[in-house]
């Protein structure tokens, strides 16, 4: 997995792109990295984040190009488990429906949900078809979420629900027993 196959497959806007390239093109990684590794881990993942925010003096495509980064790093851990492309590509279409709502609203191109992603980052939610969900196996529960473009129909959710009891049986079974 690269940048630019994870763009393409998330439908990252064009612009976007360009801001991300320029960002990644002028940043010393040798400072970066380690706080984008640790946005893959769930344990470090929030404390990455905000320690990350601070040093990017809030700098929201800055902090989209870290994000990113870290989805690129992950996708190994989703290939080593064996969760599939679908399922990895529809969770970290996250960032171009964080962008698209945002630009919406005010006009601009502006990342507003790092407080949120490094979830995604750090296999702590998965987008099952239409919904999301936010494993808390330490607080033995499943959260779930409904994105904003999502089918909120019976059937949808009720497929969404048997496709993710089956997903965390297979991939997480220590959290299974919660959903």
């Amino acid at each position: 997995m690269d940048m630019n196959t994870l763009c393409a497959g998330i439908r990252l806007p064009q612009e976007v792109f360009q801001r991300v390239t320029l960002f990644l093109e002028n940043c010393d990684w040798n400072v970066l990295d380690s706080y984008v590794q640790a946005m893959t881990v769930p344990e470090s993942a929030e404390r990455s984040y905000k320690a990350l925010w601070t040093l990017l003096d809030e700098d929201d495509m800055g902090m989209l190009a870290c994000q990113l980064s870290a989805a690129v790093k992950v996708h190994e851990r989703y290939r080593e488990i064996g969760i599939s492309d679908e399922i990895y590509y529809t969770t970290m279409a996250c960032f171009t429906r964080f962008l698209e709502e945002t630009k919406r609203i005010t006009g601009k191109w502006c990342y507003d949900r790092a407080f949120w992603s490094h979830r995604q980052t750090s296999m702590r939610i998965f987008r099952i078809t239409e919904l999301e969900y936010e494993l808390c196996c330490e607080k033995q529960a499943v959260s779930v979420h409904i994105p904003t473009d999502a089918r909120f129909t019976p059937e949808a959710v009720d497929a969404s629900l048997e496709a993710a009891r089956n997903f965390l049986a297979k991939y997480f079974p220590q959290c299974a027993e919660y959903s």
